[in-house]
């Protein structure tokens, strides 16, 4: 791989060629080439991979790039969602907002541990959520009271100002992963970052509407279905638990039942979902009928 200094803007420009344009924005790529090829040489020896069930196992942007090369297609579909997502906020937003997303992702994406580069995708994947329920991006990183930036500045549908804060989860660092741990990481994990973003300011001092978008990455899809009822509940109640608001469970989800159900899209859990888990809870019904019935007839047998 030292022998091709050109690896990593083909393995951008076959796989995601809107992200490859807009970090080679004024042909800076040359730069940004010579940076990650210097990084390779510690990710060929330091290569990290977790084996978490169901979901992608590369701990760097480049580690899928690579499995794309290879033809997963869970990678590729991730990429090209990814991809997707660049491309529709670059043609949504004005130019002027072109420079901060694409710093948003430039650290991020040369990142080669611990799954960081998808932090990055989370904060474009709420933009563009948000943007879809209506709101409208009024600026990225905005000054805090307590020195601590907010990522970003909405209008909401009714044209008030709201802060917005991300908070990234990744299920990889719950050990012994149950739903219960899962349940108990996710309520910490909030409880610490508003904690955190908001110490020492009130809410008469930050003048404006502020919420936090939590955002669950590197969970299977079984898991996401077996919890879909907690996510509901958390949706309509659970929420309005903290002292600052928190907006749905965000994640990205690849997911094909076999059938016609085929979905590869980030967005909020129980979106995404809802069908997959309707058709889900009617086998389930069944499966546990099935039991009682025999459960019933081996009973009247002995």
């Amino acid at each position: 791989m030292k022998d091709e200094p050109s690896t990593v803007v083909y393995l951008y420009k076959k796989f995601c060629p809107e992200i490859f344009d807009l970090l080679n924005h004024n042909k800076v790529w040359i730069k940004e080439d010579i940076a990650y090829e210097s990084l390779m040489t510690e990710w060929e020896s330091q290569r990290i991979t977790q084996n978490v069930e169901g979901i992608l196992h590369d701990t760097s942007f480049i580690d899928v790039l690579l499995e794309c090369e290879k033809g997963n297609p869970a990678s590729k579909s991730f990429v090209s969602d990814m991809d997707f997502i660049v491309q529709k906020l670059i043609k949504t937003l004005p130019p002027h907002f072109h420079k901060r997303v694409r710093d948003i992702l430039k650290g991020k994406l040369s990142n080669l541990k611990d799954w960081n580069y998808l932090n990055g995708f989370s904060e474009l994947g709420v933009i563009n959520t948000l943007l879809d329920y209506g709101f409208q991006l009024e600026q990225i990183e905005i000054k805090f009271p307590n020195g601590r930036p907010k990522d970003f500045l909405f209008k909401n549908k009714e044209s008030k100002p709201v802060l917005v804060e991300v908070v990234n989860m990744h299920a990889h660092r719950i050990k012994q992963l149950t739903s219960s741990t899962l349940k108990k990481h996710i309520f910490y994990r909030l409880k610490e970052k508003i904690a955190y973003e908001t110490e020492g300011v009130t809410k008469k001092e930050i003048g404006m509407s502020l919420m936090f978008v939590p955002v669950l990455w590197l969970l299977g899809v079984d898991n996401l279905l077996e919890m879909y009822p907690f996510f509901k509940r958390f949706e309509k109640k659970y929420q309005y638990r903290f002292t600052y608001p928190v907006v749905g469970l965000c994640s990205y989800i690849d997911h094909t039942d076999g059938k016609n159900i085929h979905i590869h899209k980030f967005g909020t859990i129980t979106s995404l979902l809802k069908k997959p888990y309707k058709e889900l809870s009617i086998w389930i019904k069944l499966k546990n009928l099935i039991k009682r019935l025999y459960q019933a007839t081996s009973f009247k047998e002995f």
